[in-house]
């Protein structure tokens, strides 16, 4: 994606229950070790306001809700940015992760899901 003029971003953990902060990610930039033990941006990295945003996720709905790991990072995340920007998020996932999910006013929704057999555009969001 680099190579074709696309700019590339990753995520960092500010703090407990806060929205993710996403940062440029220039590929010499060597990402850090975060709070969770995932590999994130680091704090001095320039922040951005992605145009797409590929989510983690256990599970998804036929409707675009997701089921994540349980801290509401990416929900929080997704409604800050699309309070200010249009922000496309995008679920990462195989065919077979697809469920019946419960869901609720702070459970932010998909607007595609990418999985090894299908692309989804979910409508309404």
């Amino acid at each position: 994606l680099s190579e074709a003029g696309c700019s590339l971003a990753l995520v960092r953990t500010a703090g407990k229950a806060q929205p993710l902060r996403v940062h440029l990610w220039r590929g010499a930039d060597a990402p850090l070790k975060g709070a969770f033990g995932i590999m994130e941006a680091a704090p001095d990295w320039p922040p951005v306001t992605p145009g797409i945003l590929l989510v983690p996720l256990l599970g998804f709905d036929a409707h675009g809700y997701r089921l994540g790991y349980g801290g509401g990072y990416y929900d929080r995340t997704l409604q800050s940015f699309r309070m200010r920007a249009t922000v496309l998020a995008v679920g990462i996932a195989f065919a077979g992760q697809e469920m019946i999910l419960p869901h609720d006013e702070s459970d932010e929704r998909l607007d595609w899901i990418v999985t090894e057999k299908y692309a989804r555009k979910f409508e309404g969001n």
